[in-house]
């Protein structure tokens, strides 16, 4: 397993230490907290207490990576199921160590233990995705509604999940269904729009787009959505008002150079053609 990089630069000069939970699992600490916990006069075997205060130290100091192996090692050594708090305070922790896989499984353990919390199945769902079990994570999402239909998230995720698909049309629905709850919720609604649009219903989706800059007109996704749907049903001068006004927004972003060049071809093409009607 690689070292996190604050995680190494500690190594070469941390004090280090082991300590025995019980026969199978021993955690090795290095961290200049170390001299910290031996003043307070820890023995061998330590309890499953000191070693989670351990594990809270890395946390304080930033040492993510260190403080998910304690966490794992907590949970593995564990006589009895993890508590709750053990498993939600652990996921936490390696999502910020970007260590989606372990935080899933562990979020999964804490689901069977509360199966009827809906903001577990949520969590559960969103780090399914996250991890592009995309099939799984629908699962949740829908066990999610099933404990709480109005959960404004879990709608949202099912919709964004279909769009991973490319099921624009299911995708649509989902949106819809989050919309009759709450009609003015932005992402929903601008994301909607671009699934009208990924169908080719640009009426419905310049209806959409429109709505949304009528709610926040600086909202730079349903700008450039505009632009793109009005591009692609034909309305090219005003696709180039909408390219312009996301430029000034976003000179820098995943979607600027293809913009960009796509305003220059528009108006190269709109040059020639007056430059053609002069003659």
């Amino acid at each position: 397993m690689q070292n996190h990089p604050q995680q190494a630069a500690h190594s070469a000069i941390a004090p280090t230490k082991s300590f025995t939970i019980n026969a199978a699992h021993t955690l090795t600490i290095k961290s200049p907290l170390v001299p910290q916990f031996e003043k307070r006069g820890l023995k061998h075997p330590i309890t499953q207490r000191q070693a989670s205060l351990m594990a809270e130290a890395y946390c304080v100091a930033g040492q993510w990576q260190a403080a998910t192996d304690c966490f794992e090692q907590l949970i593995t050594g564990s006589a009895s199921f993890p508590s709750e708090h053990l498993l939600m305070r652990a996921v936490e922790i390696a999502q910020k160590a970007a260590r989606l896989n372990e935080a899933f499984s562990w979020q999964k353990q804490l689901a069977f233990s509360k199966p009827f919390e809906a903001t577990v199945w949520l969590k559960l769902a969103q780090l399914a995705e996250d991890t592009d079990q995309l099939d799984v994570a629908k699962t949740y999402y829908q066990r999610t509604i099933k404990r709480d239909d109005e959960c404004l998230e879990a709608w949202f995720g099912l919709g964004v999940v279909s769009e991973k698909q490319e099921a624009y049309d299911t995708a649509k629905l989902y949106y819809e269904a989050l919309l009759a709850i709450n009609p003015d919720w932005l992402p929903a609604l601008n994301n909607w729009a671009g699934c009208c649009m990924q169908l080719g219903c640009y009426d419905e989706a310049q209806e959409g787009f429109s709505r949304v800059l009528n709610l926040m007109p600086q909202y730079p996704k349903a700008i450039l959505g505009l632009g793109i749907t009005l591009d692609f049903s034909g309305q090219h001068r005003s696709a180039c008002v909408y390219y312009g006004q996301y430029l000034r927004l976003k000179p820098v972003s995943s979607h600027s150079e293809f913009v960009r060049e796509r305003l220059n071809e528009l108006e190269a093409e709109r040059f020639t053609a007056s430059s053609v009607a002069k003659r």
